[in-house]
Parts: structure tokens; sequence; C-alpha cells
């Protein structure tokens, strides 16, 4: 697995590019049993955050390690309250607009 720095260098490069983004963040199942979901997703989306300047052609998307090709799927309520928490990071970290978009 890639570690957030790198991630956060090709979502840079791919905006360089002219590409728009959909940046996946998700924990593992350990993770998700030991509570640390949202420590995983938000220091995945610092990571993007510390290298690009805008927002606006980037779509973050949840996708929980543990549940690709596992047949296990996320729930809708563990959905939203990452959703929920991702939108709080946006709007401490960098704007109210873009937690909003």
């Amino acid at each position: 697995s890639e570690t957030n720095e790198f991630v956060g260098e090709r979502v840079a490069y791919a905006l360089s590019q002219g590409l728009k983004v959909i940046a996946c963040v998700g924990e593992t199942l350990e993770q998700r049993e030991a509570g640390t979901t949202m420590e995983v997703v938000a220091a995945r989306t610092k990571a993007i955050a510390d290298k690009i300047s805008s927002w606006d052609n980037v779509v973050l998307a949840y996708e929980p390690v543990w549940a690709i090709g596992t047949g296990k799927v996320a729930s809708p309520a563990q959905a939203q309250e990452v959703h929920a928490g991702l939108r709080k990071w946006f709007c401490d970290n960098v704007s109210a607009e873009v937690s909003a978009s």
C-alpha cells in the first residue's frame, strides 16, 4: 500500500497534468477494529491537502480497505460517520466551502 505522502504527490501530479482526481481513503480492518478510522482517513486527506492548492478537481471517496474484494461492505451508517468526520476535517483544516462541496 502506498504511503500517504506518495498518494498526495500522485494527486498533485495528476492535477498538474490537467486531470480530475477521485482519491480514495479508507482504513484496514485492524484500524477499524482499533477505532482509528478517522485518524487514518484524516492523515491521508492531510497528505493530499499538503500537496495541492485547490480541491476544485478532486473528489474524495471513502473506500474502506477491509471491504475491497472481501464480500464485506460498509454500512450506510459507517459511511455517513466517516463522511461527517471528513467534512468536519475540511471545515477545520481547509475551508467551509470545500467541506460543503
